[in-house]
């Protein structure tokens, strides 16, 4: 049974991967020049579509490095590796490094004599991510004969060292502060006296903040460069390595190599501290992850097993608290796996986005459904399991587990305060950190009930067993139950209106399925009617959550699964990269609501915030465009919009007034809201 349930839920967590590729938009072509008896030049040459990019040994905000695997004949060394100079792409403030049209990147090698004079086969492995707005993941395999005689690429390599970086012919050094590096150029002979653009382009990714601006001080003896250093790093480098990239009047550009250590010993590293402290986030964000909305049919069941436990010995108070967090930790170590498998295949998710998947949204919708029926009596699951004392206790053993992982695979549409930072930060951190922050997550979320399993007394303030015990099941079935409906409105903006008719048929015969079993089931029954009940109800059942289910699934759709509304006094307009830009560019403020349907913290502050008249008078008499940005199905665009602010997950709020912008909480208030846009 757990083997089952546990294939169950990692396909839930399975979304579609498009099997769209780059092939089609890069040509590579294997080229070579034997420039000496033992040195060989080996490469490939890009043609790139027109408008597309790929990308430079440092990528940049996003994108993959472009990967050469070379499979030459035995004892062949390489000597060097040459990447040209890239470009500057910025697209919405995204800011990327790499190559557009050709390029040829190439390495030296060193062969050895008994291969001088004679042909010799080659072979590449080649990946490479080419992109526009959107990216596509491309590859392939080339095989090559080389002829020492052909000289046919020798232009072709003469043109491409002209934009190889050039070694230093000045002095330079550099500093770092906690929050910046510094490159401090002497140039007592004026190299750059006719420059007029300077730009340092870093070898180490993940380390600079490529958005912000650098400095430029110029002096009497040369000038000063400051680049700034991204808002987490985990590791920061001992060198300052890179290019330094110098346009001249006439429009000509010259790279130098850059490869020095930082002679300032006085900075502090403080990565360490900010993985406490992101840990320390995801801690609290967890706890606070019980208090959400979508959490709380759960929690409502836990708070009962609390009341029922009080009956029984400290020893089995406490094992129930370690097995349900056992059950929410391991939910977490899954949908880490998941993550993380999906982001290695070039994939790029978020905290919830198994509800972008119209089959999980169908699946809790089933799960949510059932559960209000057991509260309200229809049938009580597992009540044939328990009617031996050992078939109890494995029972209880798994049911909490399992409650454990319930509890976490409900709160996925919920981003708690803190949350949005701790995830926002493993977009750029090797797996261990990813692993470390969701183990807190979850360790977070299940420590209150460690608390009271810990500390049994506790549960001497929650009521005594009763009467009160049956009624509060029910209103929680209704809370249930609503929580079914609202996920039928998120599948109606993946799926249409059609999908929920169907749906619903399909809740219908599943309510009488379960009906079926709950009625004739009983251990009271006799063996016959309970094997015949069960195979009858669960039967139809399946029958229904099955048909339905498939049914729903098939219908095309091209609906946008949007949740723009102008209901609440704010005429919201869709989000794109290219209209943020207009906007900005026209000094005009915009305010963003990074949403999604399936969240509903992201709908509880629509109905408390955004409904509210002071602010939607505020919006009004500012002349704020908002700009609503939904994530309720997949959208790179905006996958990639949160990767720029560090956040893979919703809700998230920006406000942009006077080349300003102001990051809001995740949880809203109108004074929270009407605060920020008055004093920005």
């Amino acid at each position: 049974m757990i083997k089952t349930f546990l294939i169950l839920l990692l396909s839930l967590f399975t979304i579609k991967i498009s099997a769209q590729d780059g092939n089609q938009l890069v040509k590579p072509e294997i080229v070579y020049q034997f420039s000496s008896q033992n040195t060989l030049k080996l490469g490939v040459k890009f043609e790139i579509e027109e408008n597309w990019h790929i990308y430079w040994r440092n990528p940049g905000d996003t994108g993959i490095k472009t990967k050469l695997d070379w499979k030459l004949p035995e004892n062949v060394i390489v000597k060097d590796e040459f990447w040209p100079y890239p470009e500057r792409l910025e697209i919405a403030g995204l800011v990327n490094f790499g190559y557009e049209d050709e390029v040829l990147l190439y390495s030296e090698f060193e062969i050895p004599d008994n291969l001088y004079g004679k042909n010799f086969s080659v072979s590449v492995n080649l990946d490479w991510l080419v992109c526009k707005i959107e990216c596509l993941p491309g590859g392939t395999s080339l095989n090559a004969s080389l002829d020492p005689l052909n000289n046919q690429f020798a232009k072709l390599f003469d043109e491409w060292e002209n934009k190889l970086p050039l070694t230093p012919t000045f002095n330079y050094s550099a500093t770092r502060t906690d929050s910046s590096s510094i490159l401090v150029i002497d140039d007592p002979e004026s190299i750059f006296h006719n420059v007029t653009e300077i730009y340092y382009y870093p070898y180490d990714a993940g380390v600079y903040d490529y958005e912000t601006p650098q400095n430029i001080n110029i002096n009497e003896n040369g000038f000063t460069l400051e680049i700034f250093q991204g808002q987490f790093v985990s590791e920061f480098p001992s060198a300052f390595k890179g290019l330094l990239i110098a346009v001249d009047n006439n429009g000509n550009i010259k790279s130098y190599e850059i490869d020095t250590l930082f002679s300032d010993i006085t900075y502090e590293n403080n990565a360490e501290q900010s993985v406490l402290l992101i840990l320390l986030f995801a801690f609290i964000g967890g706890i606070i992850l019980n208090f959400m909305p979508c959490v709380l049919p759960v929690i409502s069941l836990k708070i009962l097993g609390f009341v029922h436990d009080a009956q029984n010995n400290k020893k089995q108070i406490l094992q129930n608290g370690l097995i349900f967090s056992a059950g929410v930790i391991a939910a977490f170590w899954v949908l880490t796996a998941v993550l993380l498998v999906l982001k290695a295949g070039g994939e790029s998710l978020g905290w919830g986005f198994q509800l972008q998947e119209p089959r999980f949204v169908i699946f809790l919708l089933f799960l949510f459904f059932a559960l209000a029926l057991n509260q309200f009596g229809v049938m009580e699951i597992g009540a044939s399991a328990t009617s031996l004392d050992s078939g109890k206790k494995r029972s209880k053993i798994i049911g909490t587990f399992f409650s454990g992982v319930l509890a976490t695979v409900v709160a996925t549409p919920c981003t708690a305060p803190f949350m949005g930072t701790a995830l926002g930060y493993t977009l750029t951190q090797p797996a261990y950190i990813t692993v470390l922050v969701f183990s807190f997550l979850g360790l977070g979320m299940a420590s209150p009930y460690l608390l009271f399993s810990t500390f049994p007394g506790w549960i001497k303030i929650l009521p005594k067993p009763g009467d009160w015990m049956t009624k509060f099941k029910q209103v929680m079935g209704f809370i249930l139950m609503g929580t079914a409906l609202w996920l039928l409105w998120v599948l109606s903006l993946q799926k249409g209106s059609d999908a929920v008719l169907i749906l619903l048929a399909g809740m219908l015969v599943m309510a009488l399925g379960l009906w079926i079993y709950g009625s004739w089931a009983k251990i009271s029954s006799t063996r016959r009617t309970r094997i015949i009940a069960g195979v009858l109800g669960l039967g139809i059942m399946y029958a229904g959550m099955i048909y339905s289910g498939q049914t729903a699934l098939s219908i095309e759709t091209n609906l946008p699964g949007t949740t723009v509304s102008n209901s609440d006094g704010i005429n919201w307009e869709q989000y794109s990269d290219k209209y943020l830009k207009e906007l900005l560019d026209e000094d005009n403020p915009v305010f963003i609501d990074f949403t999604a349907a399936w969240c509903l913290t992201c709908q509880v502050n629509k109905k408390v915030a955004f409904s509210d008249s002071d602010v939607i008078g505020a919006f009004k008499e500012k002349g704020i465009t908002p700009l609503i940005a939904d994530w309720t199905n997949r959208n790179d665009e905006i996958t990639a919009a949160l990767a720029r602010f560090d956040r893979n997950s919703v809700p998230l709020y920006v406000y942009y007034h006077n080349g300003k912008r102001t990051v809001l909480p995740e949880l809203l208030t109108p004074e929270i809201v009407l605060n920020s846009i008055k004093t920005n």
